[in-house]
This record gives structure tokens, sequence and C-alpha cells, in this order.
């Protein structure tokens, strides 16, 4: 008896563990779900062009249709229109003043010296123009006339002046950041003939053969002009003007540009403010007021200006006070420093 019941008991086991597999093979399985696919690998970024040719700029001479070789005069940024030379270091935004008259003559000599002005913090020249128009002086310039005028405007304020045709004089200006100030007689996108100018050189290299001015007639940074070496000795009398400070930018003006009507003299030339006709510039060099040679001058000028930071200067000789403040942290920082390490030293 004891023993069917063990066999009773085994077979209802065995009929429930069938019915039980039963239902499991016809409940429907949830559908497995495919990993999603692998985002395809990036194409490797392409590299970086190097420095060279820049056919794409805007300014480029082969935008504008003209042979990268021809080194005529074309409009362009502060980078050569194939891209290997670059100006001087100049702000994003130039708003700068034009070029205007005073007694009816152009001070477009003395407007080329406030752009350095304005780019090598020498308060006492910039806006010379108005101050010139202010005081009654005519315009119209000439080595003589300008280093008159800079010994009343800005005594102390070193300075050169070269009419030798110098190379090397144009190239070290540019090379120290500073630029300098040059006689020009147009024939360029902006003049269609000849003109008695005075313009601010902003590069200068006989190596990659290029050469670009601002023009204070067209102060804007899209209006700089470029062109070769050559072409700019056909436009260029040989008298070449510059200051020597050490401390790079900071001036803002006071005043605002203003449009004025040139008319032509009666060669036919207009004057922007050249006293001089023919850019024939007598023998004449002068370093900070006293005789000079252009070795000398070459000396002066130096290497570079000094990598120190600027302290942005108003023309009124106000010196913006927070600058002030911080680099009177830094100095104060490095005495802290000093102390503590001649105090170990001892």
């Amino acid at each position: 008896m004891q023993r069917s019941k063990w066999i009773v008991a085994l077979g209802g086991a065995l009929l429930v563990y069938a019915l039980y597999q039963s239902q499991i093979s016809q409940t429907p399985t949830a559908p497995v779900k495919e990993p999603a696919p692998k985002p395809a690998p990036k194409a490797p970024a392409k590299p970086k062009p190097r420095p060279g040719p820049c056919p794409d700029c805007p300014h480029s001479l082969e935008a504008l249709g003209q042979s990268a070789q021809s080194g005529k005069p074309v409009l362009g940024g502060t980078i050569s229109p194939d891209g290997t030379t670059s100006t001087i270091v100049l702000p994003d935004v130039l708003n700068w003043p034009k070029n205007i008259p005073s007694r009816g003559l152009g001070c477009c000599g003395f407007r080329s010296v406030d752009y350095l002005a304005r780019l090598q913090g020498v308060p006492e020249l910039v806006d010379w123009p108005e101050h010139m128009r202010e005081d009654g002086i005519a315009g119209g310039a000439y080595p003589k006339k300008v280093e008159k005028l800079l010994e009343r405007y800005a005594p102390g304020v070193t300075h050169w002046q070269d009419c030798s045709r110098s190379h090397a004089l144009l190239a070290a200006s540019v090379a120290s950041e500073r630029g300098c100030a040059v006689d020009y007689n147009g024939h360029d996108p902006h003049y269609a003939g000849g003109i008695a100018h005075c313009v601010t050189l902003i590069a200068f290299s006989e190596e990659s053969d290029w050469v670009a001015i601002i023009d204070n007639n067209y102060p804007e940074l899209d209006q700089i002009v470029w062109m070769s070496v050559a072409e700019f000795d056909k436009r260029w009398g040989g008298w070449c003007y510059g200051l020597l400070a050490q401390t790079p930018g900071g001036c803002v003006g006071l005043h605002g540009s203003e449009e004025w009507e040139f008319f032509a003299g009666k060669d036919g030339i207009v004057n922007y403010g050249l006293t001089k006709q023919g850019n024939n510039f007598p023998p004449y060099c002068i370093l900070n007021g006293e005789d000079a040679t252009p070795e000398a001058i070459l000396e002066a000028i130096g290497p570079a200006m000094m990598p120190i930071p600027a302290i942005p200067v108003n023309v009124d000789h106000k010196v913006d006070l927070s600058d002030l403040k911080t680099l009177a942290m830094y100095a104060g920082i490095g005495l802290l420093v000093y102390y503590v390490l001649s105090q170990q030293k001892g």
C-alpha cells in the first residue's frame, strides 16, 4: 500500500512537470534586441595648411585676376596677397582719422606720424594735424619743417629722418614693429595718376618682395596697399622718418575723421600735403635733432621694441590707473619672491 502511494505521487509530479514544459513552449518569447550598430569612425581631420600662398584670400592677386608675380599695387589686409608676409601689429579696428588740411594745405606728412604715435604710445603727436590747425600752422610737409615742428610739439621724443633712399632703414623700422612715414606718389588702386603725398609704411621685406602702406586718405585695414619692392621704389622719393618710442601701442585720439576735397594743381598732380614737388629731397639725416648717419639711425632703431605691457594713454596724458594697479600688483609679487629667496640664501 505504501509503495503504491509513492508510485502515484511520482506520476503526478511527472504530469505537473510535463504540463509546465508545455506551457513554457507555448508562451511567446520577447524578441531579442539586436545591438545598435556602432557609428562609423570619423574621417581623420584634414591637416591645417602650412603658411604659404593664399589663393582664396579676398584680396589675393589670384582673386583679383592678376599674376602673383606682377608685384603691381593691390588692396589687401594685414597679410600679403600670397600669404607670406604680415604687417606690423595693428589694432583689429583702426578707427583712425583721415588726412585734413590746415590753412589750405594737406597734413599727410604729419598724419603719417600721428599713426606711428598711436602705435608706439606717444600722446604728444596723436591728433597732430588737428593741433596744428588749432594753432594756425599751415600743412605741407618737408624734412626740415617736420623737424622744426617735432621740436615744438614733442620736445624730447626720440625720432629720426633720412633722405638717402635706404632700404635698410625701412626694413629695420618694420622689424622693430614701429614702421615709418615715407613720401609717395600714387599710381595705385586709389589714384590713377601721380600725386604728392606721405603715407605710413607697415611692411617691408626684400626676401618675400612685399611692401605695404597705410594711406591716410584711406585708413582702413581692407584699404592697405601691397606691392613689390621694385614697384614701391617707383613711388618713393627716398624720404623716410619715424619715432623711436620703446613702448608699443596704447594711444587713442580725440578727433574723428572728416572729408576734404583735394584739387589738382597746375601740373595736374594732386597735392595731399607734400610741400616739395617732385620728391627730390637734398641729403638729410637727423637723429633726435642732430646730424647723423643711416648707420647711427639703424643702431638707434635696434632689433625691436621692448616686450613690456603697453599702458593705454589718452592724448590728454591721462594714464589708465586700472592697468597701473595690475602692474603694481605684479611688481609687489616680484619683490616678495625676491625677499623670500634672499632670506633663504642668508
